[in-house]
Formats: structure tokens, C-alpha cells, sequence
């Protein structure tokens, strides 16, 4: 198979993340979920936030076992200073490569970056650690400009150049013409990576159309977090590229689950309900014609085993109940109920407007077990009274 390396940006982007704010233990713990689901390596953080910041790199470099802890820092030597003085094993010197960038924001020429950048791949080379090139807002950067900045990242010896979609500009189709230019332009002597904003709910999107198109090296936070509306979501890119593009990512997906609930906890930002693969919703169903393939066969409905991404399947009782649901709950307890019974039953349910938490649903089984149990005929009027319970569960 095909090797992809995947980059995680959880512990940097994902904490720059407006109304989130890590504390170093949830950073280190967080950073050894990463390792242990197998990532490659990590964009960890910024140095030149502080000495809280750099306490927390040099933590994760003698905690974590496989992945290579790296930092983000300005092009400049002295801030390359500041991380290799933490251990790290990859330094990303951030390049804005857009005129937008460089006149408005920096006041420097392309030439001015590529000098600076010299300076500090000098630097990079002499401690031992990889040159991680991120060529930021390279989307709506002059070609021109961007071809002399990966070919300065070969001259000067870099791991890896990242074509930043800084602020979601492209669509898919257009970031993988974007990515296969650069491609080209590495022409083999470094690797190519990728980083991509969600601005317009593409990121994930453009992050597996830039791998499709020739990167390896992808970079993604847990649960999508990041600046503004996010970054590609680590557990989509992963499972898209291993299960959908057949490539390996050397990512553990049954780590997925706790490692997507533990970034939920320490930032503070809630997983939406219909997030891929993570959501409460991702192998939740209700609707009757669903339900009633997934018994007969899983994969009708679901396109891999929730259990591969360490979640569990939930079947919800709710106003789109059918009779296959019913009739299965039914026979977990022992019974076998008529198409009355069962109608009269989906009938009720069908007048609720909100589905059933899975506690009342549990409550429904229990009851028929203790039906059976007691010898007690089952009739319609009990099936309808539980409806109404689970209707109004509290």
C-alpha cells in the first residue's frame, strides 16, 4: 500500500482556536493519545508564546515515543533558535508566500523570505531536525512566487513543503491543481504536505483532493478544530484516505473515539451531533427502511463498522420507527408480537416529535423481559403506555 504520513495541528491550530485554551497537562496527554493512534508527526506549538509553551515542547519530546514533536515559528533565525532549544525533531518555519502577505502584512520581497529562510534551514540542519516549509496562503499566491519558494526549499534542504489553504479559497478541484503544481515543482527532491483551512466547510474536502492529486504528508486537527471555522478533521482524513483512496495511513482508527472526546473535553467545544465518524449521530439510526437494512445486513447503511473507529451502533426509537425495529426489540425479550401490536405501537411512537434517548429505549426491554418473565400477557395497551413513557422520558 501506498504510505501517507499523517501531520496533526491540534496541539498549535487547534489551540488557537477562538475561546480554547489548553493547559500544558491536557496538551502532553493529548499529545500521547496522538502517538499512541499513530501519527507521524506534530505541529505542537509556538515557542515564542512563552516558557509555559516551551516547557510543554520539551515534555512532549521525551513523552511521546513515535511521533516527531515539531514547533511553528516565524522565519526568522531567532525564533528557529527558540524551538530547536526545546529538542524538537521538526521545526515548521511558517512562509507567507501571497503579495497580499508579504507587502501588507510583512513589508518584504520574495527574495527577502528566501534569504531569511537560508538562514534559518542553516540553522535546522546544524541541530539535526527536519525543515517543515509551510508555504502560507500559497492558495492565492503568484505561481511564479510559490515555485521560487519550493525550489528554495529543495536548495536549502527541506523535508517538506505544506501548500497552505490559508483561509479556505479553493474548491477541491482547484487546490489539487494548486498541489499538483507543486508536486511538479518539488520534482521529487521533497515532499509535498498539505494544510487546509475550512472557511467555506471545504477543508477536509480539499485535504483528500491534495493527496489524491500526489501530497503524503497532510496535516489535520481532531474534531476539526482550528482558527475561524477550523481546519480537515484528523479521523475524516485518516479513514478517507485508508478506507476510500486504499492508502496507509499508519493511523490506529479504534483510537479515534477516545482521542476525538478527549480534545472535546479540554477545549470546551462540543463534537455537533452529525460530525463524520465522531458525532452522537454518526451510526445513529431511526428511520424504518434504514433500520430495516442494517438487521438484515449492516452495510447497507453504514459504509464501515462503527466498532473500527471504537463507537457502537445505536438504533433510535423515534416518529420514523418502523416494524422491523420493533419487531427486533421484541424478540431480544423473548416475544413475538402481531402486526396489531406492532402498528398500534408505531402509531404512538409516530405522533412524538423528538426521537427516544437510548436509556428509555433500554427501559422498553426491560419492561418486555420482565413481561415475559412474569407470564403476564402482553397486550396492546402496554406497548402503548411504554410509548407515552418514552415519549416523555422524564
Amino acid at each position: 500500500m501506498d504510505r501517507l504520513h499523517l501531520v496533526d495541528c491540534t496541539l498549535r491550530e487547534g489551540d488557537q482556536a477562538p475561546g480554547v485554551a489548553f493547559t500544558p497537562a491536557e496538551k502532553l496527554a493529548i499529545a500521547q493519545q496522538l502517538d499512541r493512534a499513530g501519527v507521524a508527526l506534530a505541529d505542537a506549538g509556538m515557542p515564542a508564546l512563552g516558557p509555559q509553551e516551551q516547557g510543554f515542547l520539551r515534555a512532549a519530546v521525551d513523552a511521546c515515543e513515535h511521533m516527531v514533536v515539531g514547533a511553528s515559528v516565524r522565519c526568522l533565525p531567532e525564533m528557529v533558535d527558540l524551538a530547536l532549544g526545546c529538542g524538537v525533531g521538526a521545526v515548521f518555519v511558517i512562509c507567507p508566500i501571497s503579495r497580499l502577505h508579504l507587502e501588507k502584512r510583512l513589508g518584504v520581497t520574495v527574495d527577502g523570505l528566501i534569504a531569511n529562510l537560508g538562514r534559518c534551514a542553516e540553522r535546522v540542519a546544524a541541530a539535526g531536525a527536519s525543515l517543515e516549509l509551510v508555504a502560507e496562503d500559497a492558495t492565492r499566491a503568484d505561481p511564479e512566487d510559490l515555485a521560487a519558494l519550493v525550489r528554495a526549499g529543495v536548495r536549502h534542504g527541506a523535508a517538506r513543503v505544506y501548500v497552505a489553504d490559508t483561509v479556505g479559497a479553493l474548491t477541491p478541484a482547484g487546490y489539487a491543481a494548486r498541489v499538483a503544481q507543486v508536486v511538479s515543482w518539488a520534482d521529487g527532491e521533497l515532499a509535498v504536505g498539505l494544510h487546509c483551512h475550512n472557511d467555506f466547510g471545504m477543508a477536509t474536502a480539499n485535504t483528500v483532493a491534495g493527496v489524491e492529486a500526489g501530497a503524503r504528508w497532510p496535516t489535520a486537527c481532531v474534531n476539526g478544530l482550528g482558527e475561524r471555522a477550523g481546519n480537515a478533521d484528523l479521523g475524516a482524513v485518516a479513514l478517507a484516505c485508508s478506507e476510500l483512496l486504499g492508502l496507509d495511513t499508519g493511523f490506529r482508527p479504534r483510537a479515534l473515539s477516545a482521542l476525538a472526546r478527549a480534545v472535546e473535553l479540554a477545549s470546551g467545544q462540543l463534537i455537533p451531533a452529525q460530525a463524520p465518524l465522531v458525532g452522537q449521530n454518526a451510526f445513529r439510526h431511526e428511520s424504518g427502511i434504514h433500520v430495516d437494512g442494517l438487521l438484515k445486513d449492516p452495510r447497507t447503511y453504514e459504509v464501515l463498522d462503527p466498532a473500527l473507529v471504537g463507537a457502537q451502533r445505536s438504533l433510535v426509537l423515534g416518529r420514523h420507527t418502523g416494524r422491523a425495529h420493533l419487531r427486533a426489540l421484541a424478540s431480544e425479550a423473548g416475544l413475538t408480537l402481531d402486526d396489531q401490536a406492532l402498528d398500534a405501537l408505531r402509531d404512538q411512537l409516530q405522533q412524538q416529535s423528538h426521537g427516544v434517548p437510548r436509556e428509555a429505549t433500554q427501559a422498553l426491554r426491560d419492561a418486555l423481559a420482565r413481561h415475559v418473565a412474569s407470564g403476564t400477557p402482553l397486550g396492546v395497551d402496554q406497548l402503548l403506555a411504554w410509548a407515552r413513557l418514552m415519549g416523555d422520558p422524564a
